[in-house]
C-alpha cells in the first residue's frame, strides 16, 4: 500500500514539475530578454523622426522634451543626441503674470534642402487654469551646412488662408486641429518633400500645400489618393484626407493611411510601398495593391529591413489593447510574409502591447534587421504604462538589444 502511494505521489510530482516548467518556459524566455535599462536622454511624445542632410552628412532630428534634438545618423552611441537651437524660447508658465511665454515644439520636418519646425503658442484662461492653443507657427531654415547660428525664418502661412485651424469641440474643453503636416522622409535627399493638409471652412474642402524653401507654401492639387476606397474616392479634395506621402517610380504617391513607408535605400530606388489600413498590412509595386496580413491591432507606423518589416501598433486617437511592436518577414523580392513572426531580440519585451508606437525609422535602410540601426518612439493611453518609458528607443547592432535613448 505504501509503495503504491509513493508511486502515485512520485508520478504526481513529475506531472506538476513537467507542467510548471513547460508553462513557465515562455515567461522565463521573455525574462531572459530583459536588459539593464539605459538612462533616458530623449523623452516626451515624439511624433516622427526626420532625416535631414547637411554638409553631405545624414542627420536625424526629433522634437522632444527640451526642444529639438539631433545626431548624425551613423552615430550608434547612447546619449549622443545634441540640442539644436530654436528660434524662440521654449514654452513655460509665468506665475507672476499668470500667462504662458515661449512656444512648444510640436514636430520637425524636412525636404531636400530645408529644415522645418512646427510650434505652438498657448494662452491660459486664468482662474480656471485651462490652457488653450492660440497660434501655430511654421519656421524654416535653408542651408547646406548644419549651422547652429543661422537664423530661422517665420514662414507666412496666413496670406492665403489660416493653414493651421484649431477648433474647440462642442461642450468640452478639448480642441481639435483641422490640419496635418506630412513628409516623404525618403532616404534619398532628392526624394524628400513636405506638405500641409488644411481644411478650408469656407469651401468645406481639404486643401494641400507643398513647402518649398522658406517661401509661403505653394498650393497643389492631389488628383489621386492611392488607398481611397469605394464611396470615398478622391475627386475634389472634400472626401479623402491625406496623411502620408511616399516616393515611388519617379513620382509622389499620396495616402489616407497614417502608416506608409517604402524599401528605398540611400543608393537604390524604392520597389515597393508598404502601408497600413486599420489592422491590415498592404504592399504595392505601383500596380495592384496586395494585402499581406492582419496585424490584429491598428497599424500606426511601419519600417523596412532587408529581411523583415517592423509594424508599430496602437491607435493614436484611443486606447488599444494589443499595441506594441510586431514584425513579419520580407523575402528577397520585397514581398512581406502572411503571418506575424517572433523577434529574436527583446523588441516585443521592451515595446510591449501596453505602448502605442508613434514612429519607426531604420537609419541603415537595406540592411538585415539585426544589422540595422533602428529607432522607435512610444507613448501610452492606459494606466499600465511607465511614464519614464515615453520617448525614444533604439536598437544598435553593437549593443544587440532594444533600449532607451
Amino acid at each position: 500500500m505504501k509503495t503504491k502511494i509513493k508511486t502515485v505521489a512520485y508520478t504526481l510530482l513529475l506531472f506538476v514539475i513537467f507542467n510548471l516548467t513547460s508553462c513557465w518556459q515562455p515567461i522565463f524566455y521573455e525574462i531572459r530578454k530583459d536588459v539593464k535599462p539605459e538612462e533616458p536622454t530623449v523623452s516626451g511624445v515624439i511624433p516622427n523622426i526626420t532625416r535631414y542632410t547637411a554638409d553631405g552628412v545624414e542627420y536625424l532630428f526629433v522634437s522632444a522634451d527640451g526642444g529639438i534634438r539631433y545626431k548624425p545618423a551613423a552615430n550608434n552611441i547612447h546619449g549622443s543626441w545634441f540640442l539644436y537651437p530654436t528660434p524662440f524660447a521654449l514654452a513655460s508658465y509665468d506665475f507672476q503674470a499668470s500667462s504662458f511665454v515661449g512656444q512648444q515644439v510640436i514636430s520637425v520636418f524636412a525636404n531636400s534642402d530645408t529644415l522645418y519646425v512646427l510650434s505652438a503658442e498657448y494662452v491660459s484662461t486664468g482662474s480656471e487654469g485651462i490652457t488653450i492653443p492660440s497660434k501655430i507657427n511654421l519656421w524654416g531654415k535653408t542651408n547646406s551646412t548644419l549651422s547652429l547660428t543661422e537664423e530661422w525664418k517665420l514662414i507666412d502661412t496666413t496670406s492665403t488662408l489660416n493653414m493651421f485651424p484649431i477648433v474647440k469641440e462642442y461642450n468640452t474643453d478639448y480642441y481639435t486641429n483641422f490640419f496635418n503636416v506630412f513628409q516623404t522622409n525618403s532616404p534619398m535627399a532628392a526624394h524628400r518633400h513636405t506638405y500641409i493638409c488644411t481644411y478650408d471652412s469656407v469651401t468645406l474642402k481639404y486643401r494641400y500645400f507643398e513647402l518649398i524653401g522658406t517661401n509661403p507654401p505653394v498650393e497643389i492639387t492631389i488628383s489621386r489618393v492611392e488607398d481611397a476606397i469605394a464611396g470615398d474616392t478622391y475627386l475634389d479634395g472634400s472626401k479623402a484626407r491625406v496623411y502620408s506621402a511616399a516616393y515611388l517610380n519617379g513620382s509622389i504617391k499620396f495616402y489616407s493611411s497614417r502608416a506608409v513607408t517604402t524599401d528605398e535605400t540611400y543608393t537604390d530606388e524604392a520597389k515597393h510601398i508598404y502601408y497600413g489600413e486599420s489592422n491590415a498590412l498592404w504592399y504595392t509595386d505601383g500596380t495592384t495593391p496586395v494585402m499581406a496580413l492582419n496585424a490584429i491591432e491598428y497599424i500606426s507606423c511601419l519600417e523596412v529591413c532587408a529581411d523583415s518589416i517592423l509594424i508599430g501598433r496602437g491607435a493614436t486617437f484611443a486606447e488599444s489593447k494589443n499595441a506594441g511592436i510586431v514584425k513579419t518577414t520580407r523575402d528577397e523580392n520585397g514581398i512581406p510574409g502572411n503571418i506575424l513572426v517572433p523577434f529574436v531580440t527583446n523588441a516585443s519585451f521592451q515595446i510591449s502591447e501596453v505602448y502605442t508606437v508613434l514612429t519607426l525609422l531604420n537609419a541603415t535602410p537595406g540592411y538585415p534587421e539585426l544589422s540595422s540601426s533602428l529607432y522607435s518612439s512610444v507613448s501610452f493611453y492606459s494606466t499600465n504604462g511607465v511614464f519614464k518609458n515615453i520617448g525614444l528607443w533604439s536598437y544598435y547592432p553593437e549593443r544587440g538589444n532594444w533600449n532607451r535613448e
